[in-house]
């Protein structure tokens, strides 16, 4: 059995929410159960973010897979896109790639909050931005400075180049799909 038989590819575009990171691991694991030679998946992952519950519950889920995950940036992966890629066994990023980082961040839109809605608030973001560092604390092994300054700003942008000087990545590298591997692939398009 060669290779290409045991692989099965994902293409997520599209922000993450709780939603759509429990159709996302349903699929796989659906996939999963009706052909148990799969041993790989390689996800190509154009995200600009998402939520971070939902981000957390898909990278969880990703790690969690019998079978090696390899990420590909394929284009961006911005915000909680950036944890779920650091689910990957492997991570990968074409040249032209981009990360885009920033510290937890919550929009109220229309809506008023009096003070203690507030505090209750900040106290929600800085739970998900520790789990966020957690995750990149053991993934990316980078000096803890390095680490806070990636949440410090409202917006810090890695080319491919950084992120594999700070772990981010295995290498650069462009993805190459065979072209019969079309009954083996799962495309998951979200709409923000």
């Amino acid at each position: 059995m060669d290779e290409d038989e045991t692989t099965l590819y994902l293409s997520i575009t599209g922000p993450i929410d709780d939603t759509n990171a429990a159709l996302i691991l349903k699929e796989i694991q659906e996939r999963l159960a009706k052909n148990y030679r799969y041993r790989k998946l390689h996800i190509l992952l154009a995200c600009p973010g998402g939520t971070v519950d939902g981000g957390i519950f898909l990278y969880d889920g990703l790690q969690r897979l019998p079978i090696t995950v390899v990420t590909h940036n394929v284009a961006f992966v911005n915000s909680i896109g950036v944890t779920i890629f650091l689910a990957g066994d492997e991570r990968y990023a074409e040249p032209y790639a981009n990360f885009m980082l920033h510290g937890a961040a919550m929009s109220f839109g229309n809506s008023a909050a009096d003070i203690p809605t507030l505090k209750d608030k900040l106290g929600e973001l800085r739970h998900a931005e520790a789990r966020m560092k957690s995750i990149f604390r053991d993934r990316i092994h980078t000096s803890e400075t390095t680490l806070r300054s990636f949440f410090a700003s409202s917006r810090r942008d890695l080319s491919p180049s950084e992120a594999l000087t700070y772990g981010f990545l295995t290498s650069l590298e462009v993805p190459l799909i065979p072209k019969d591997a079309k009954s083996r692939w799962i495309i998951c398009t979200y709409k923000g």
